[in-house]
């Protein structure tokens, strides 16, 4: 029987090894002894004491966090180069918009009870607008004038609008009749967008498109149009709307001082002319 230890980086490890002259030591019935099959290794690390890796060391372990810190911040400024370049395109865009791509931004969210609530008032135990949890809706905020149109992404055609900072809040049906209503369907995220402009974005001139509302620029208005009517259209001007109903005579106008009044086709016409 031969005993050995080795004391490796605080960590002592008793060898036993069996052994014979021919390099084994048979039992009475012939059969190996289960101590020449293996060695036997007992570890035992003193308290407080990094066991021994298996592969490599400490200056490995260094060198390896070094090179991964190296990747990391390689992989950090190739993003903040693209988010610069990104951002460059951007603004070198948003210079050349004209008229209401000037001047009305949007933001979209989803409805849930922190949407509809508000800080200053929860969303209430029964409200009926919880049928719609889970559905989006987009704000479109004129950041001039503070005019401000909901979209709905549920809608069959209908949106609110409020003209002016603390007005009157109203609703065009999807046949073009103007009417009074109480509230928003999602005041919480209308609250958001006006607290941090940051969250809102001016509409490209590619155009964009919210669940049924698709929203194009043309010359110096923006066309809102509703895929189950396009005869009808919201043009937004830099400073209002006109609302147009192509399949009759009758048309909405509201400008930046809130007065909306009914129109017909041909005024709304020469208004955007003018506009």
């Amino acid at each position: 029987m031969l005993y050995a230890t080795l004391c490796t980086r605080g960590v002592v490890v008793a060898v036993l090894m069996c052994a014979s002259a021919a390099g084994s030591s048979p039992l009475s019935d012939g059969r190996l002894s289960s101590f020449d099959a293996a060695p036997m290794y007992h570890a035992a690390p003193r308290s407080g004491v990094m066991p021994m890796r298996l592969r490599g060391g400490m200056a490995d372990s260094a060198a390896q966090m070094a090179e991964i810190r190296a990747r990391r911040a390689k992989e950090y400024e190739a993003m903040k180069e693209q988010r610069a370049d990104s951002q460059a395109r951007q603004k070198a865009e948003e210079a050349s918009y004209d008229g209401a791509q000037r001047s009305w931004t949007h933001s979209s969210g989803t409805l849930d009870a922190k949407t509809i609530g508000t800080k200053a008032e929860d969303m209430a135990i029964g409200d009926a607008r919880a049928f719609y949890k889970g559905k989006e809706v987009t704000y479109l905020r004129n950041k001039n004038t503070g005019m401000v149109i909901e979209l709905m992404h549920a809608s069959e055609g209908w949106i609110q609008f409020c003209a002016l900072e603390g007005g009157m809040l109203k609703q065009i049906s999807k046949n073009g009749l103007l009417m009074d209503v109480n509230r928003w369907y999602g005041p919480g995220l209308l609250e958001q967008v006006k607290s941090n402009p940051l969250k809102t974005s001016l509409i490209p001139t590619a155009g964009l498109t919210f669940g049924p509302w698709t929203c194009t620029p043309q010359g110096k208005q923006i066309a809102i149009s509703h895929r189950d009517d396009p005869s009808k259209a919201l043009l937004l001007t830099q400073e209002g709307f006109v609302f147009v109903d192509h399949g009759s005579t009758r048309g909405l106008s509201v400008d930046s001082f809130g007065a909306t009044k009914y129109i017909t086709t041909d005024e709304a016409e020469r208004l955007l002319s003018a506009a």
